[in-house]
């Protein structure tokens, strides 16, 4: 629950600012990772870092392009 505080709003910024299809395929993306994240935290504590680094790659992509895309419209 902690990541939807950061994911939703930056998923929602990023599709209404760039593209809601690419939103929707990185948001995708950002819950495949969640459930590996899962069953690497069930396994074993070393086994977590894909399924971390593939949500948190595709939390800076949505949040980067949401506030990109945001300024580009101000500007």
């Amino acid at each position: 629950l902690e990541q939807l505080i950061v994911f939703l709003p930056a998923l929602f910024a990023f599709a209404h600012y760039v593209q809601p299809t690419i939103a929707a395929g990185v948001g995708a993306l950002f819950i495949v990772g969640r459930a590996i994240y899962f069953r690497g935290y069930v396994a074993d504590a070393p086994k977590r870092a894909p399924g971390s680094l593939v949500s948190a790659a595709c939390q800076a992509v949505l949040l980067l392009g949401g506030l990109i895309g945001a300024v580009v419209q101000l500007v």
